[in-house]
């Protein structure tokens, strides 16, 4: 079995500039669903991310708003016969980058990004740390103290994660951390973990404790067939929803595929089809569950499953209400 802790920061950079992309946490979610993975989930940790959410987002959205298109061109750039031109442009860019931004801002009041909608199933599945324990606050603040890694000075945040995953894991577990902080990381030349907590999850727990600095990297070097395990599941449902046989595998099909983001071309055009073609699916579309996952497909994927699809499914689910 995979253990495996997310640090905060991991879950906040999915708001920024990142490597990774919101599949890789689909992926994880998928992981640990199936029983392939254990995450752990200390309270300490979902505290930090909510606290450090707005303020992150917050920065990067404003520097979003206040880029320039245009820049500052010099005198020869602004004297060119097309510059007029490309003024038109720019300020037409400028409007939309205003529209994306007040939708995004609207998004994340509601917490309803698609990096909050995943994030909100990952800890719905992941196992919970109480770290207002009074035995491991106790620890923490002995910890701190004493300036014991991980964390910087006397904080004792990520200490209270620390002490919580060394009471709760098994005997003998290997522990993967995902953390892009330099508190989990050797201070010398490498990136693995700090020596020091190496030794202590051995001496206290038998097992052993390795750093990533992404999900993407854990998912790769120990789950190579997550991927592909993922996309063949949502191939299927797809499938299935469109050769449904009757009303119950149709509510039961959309109740699953309902929990993925991110379909293919081929799954786009299995679900645009069911609805289209198969009457088991097009005669309870009124249903709740039908409508409301029908009308969300649409907004999400609108550019990307053709204007007769498109049409076609408006006309069944939001011409139906009108």
């Amino acid at each position: 079995m995979k253990h495996i802790f997310i640090d905060a920061n991991i879950f906040v950079s999915f708001f920024e500039i990142k490597s990774d992309n919101l599949s890789e946490l689909e992926k994880l979610v998928g992981l640990v669903k199936s029983k392939a993975a254990m995450l752990w989930l200390p309270e300490q940790t979902k505290r930090e991310f909510w606290r450090n959410r707005e303020k992150s987002i917050k920065k990067y959205l404003q520097d979003f708003e206040q880029l320039n298109s245009l820049g500052t061109p010099p005198l020869l750039v602004r004297e060119h016969r097309d510059f007029d031109e490309l003024k038109n442009k720019a300020e037409e860019v400028g409007v939309l980058r205003r529209e994306i931004a007040k939708s995004i801002k609207e998004n994340i009041d509601k917490q309803k990004t698609n990096a909050d909608k995943i994030i909100r199933k990952l800890f719905d599945v992941a196992i919970p740390i109480d770290t207002d324990n009074e035995e491991i606050f106790k620890s923490s603040w002995q910890r701190s103290l004493c300036h014991l890694p991980p964390g910087k000075s006397d904080d004792i945040g990520d200490r209270l994660c620390w002490v919580g995953l060394l009471k709760s894991l098994p005997e003998k577990a290997t522990l993967h951390i995902v953390s892009d902080d330099s508190d989990y990381k050797n201070e010398g030349f490498s990136d693995d973990i700090r020596p020091y907590l190496e030794y202590e999850w051995r001496s206290k727990n038998g097992g052993t404790v390795k750093l990533w600095n992404r999900i993407s990297q854990i998912i790769s070097e120990l789950f190579p067939d997550a991927e592909n395990a993922i996309e063949s599941e949502k191939t299927i449902l797809a499938l299935g929803l469109k050769n449904s046989h009757n009303f119950e595998t149709t509510h039961e099909l959309i109740g699953k595929l309902i929990k993925f983001e991110n379909y293919n071309s081929e799954q786009l055009r299995f679900i645009c089809e069911a609805i289209i073609e198969n009457t088991q699916v097009k005669w309870i579309r009124s249903d709740n569950d039908v409508k409301e996952f029908y009308k969300k497909f649409i907004q999400d994927y609108k550019k990307k499953i053709g204007k007769e699809y498109l049409q076609e499914i408006t006309s069944l689910i939001v011409d139906d209400e009108e």
